[in-house]
């Protein structure tokens, strides 16, 4: 049985579409088999993050309203032999919780890990995207809003069951950190009620691999997905040290 991992946030703008690219990218460069589902309808971004808007012809909501096969919507991410990609339905109100359920429970046995982008927020879209035995990433930035968001998507993934809940702090910048303008990393934990799985420092590379359309294959946010990787499937690593993130 494949991994279902869900990646979610309270707020939008904290990089979880990002976190979620980043990490099938560091899950395929691992040797796992990997589906990418973008549940945000409406507001879809990960084909033009992983450059491919232009090959997009069938996408996620075809198959849940069953006019395609799942095999006639998957896209293939350039350069990773077993990355695949599910585009979200450009018009709102197409996923169904029930179709949602069906879906992926037929597809977690077919990949390593089966990971969905959820839209952001509380709302409708985010309660239709996690489905039973999910495994949860909430993504978080160092900032008192976000940490509070956070601390509510915990507790309303808890009432649904969800379990492990696991917390990336993404965009770290260790500068403003330590001129107190951002919570330290321990208050953000006890803030949101988390239990730290990555830290994800600032990275100029993450913007620039998203404007050209190329999935993010280098650098230190790129390392710190291969950790995040390693760490979910049971590997001793370690955060480095604050200095060395």
């Amino acid at each position: 049985m494949g991994r279902l991992l869900v990646v979610t946030s309270g707020k939008g703008g904290v990089g979880k579409s990002t976190v979620a690219a980043g990490l099938g990218c560091a899950l395929a460069r691992r040797g796992n088999a990997v589906l990418l589902l973008d549940m945000d309808e409406g507001l879809r971004c990960l084909d033009s993050m992983l450059g491919l808007s232009e090959r997009t012809v069938f996408d996620l909501g075809d198959v849940l309203t069953g006019s395609r096969p799942v095999t006639d919507a998957l896209l293939p991410v350039p350069g990773y032999e077993r990355f695949s990609l599910l585009a979200a339905p450009l018009r709102a109100g197409v996923i169904q919780r029930e179709a949602v359920e069906k879906l992926t429970s037929s597809l977690v046995g077919r990949y390593d890990s089966l990971i969905l982008d959820c839209p952001a927020g509380i709302d409708r879209g985010f309660r239709f995207s996690v489905p039973p035995g999910s495994q949860a990433l909430v993504v978080v930035n160092p900032e008192p809003v976000s940490v509070r968001d956070a601390a509510v998507v915990d507790g309303i993934l808890e009432e649904m069951g969800i379990s492990p809940r696991l917390m990336v702090l993404n965009k770290l910048e260790k500068k403003r950190m330590k001129k107190g303008c951002f919570p330290t990393v321990d208050s953000v934990m006890d803030l949101s009620g988390l239990r730290l799985a990555a830290i994800v420092p600032y990275d100029e590379m993450v913007a620039e691999s998203a404007a050209k359309g190329e999935p993010l294959d280098k650098g230190r946010a790129a390392r710190a997905f291969d950790r995040l990787a390693a760490r979910l499937e049971g590997e001793e690593a370690p955060l480095p040290p604050m200095g060395k993130i």
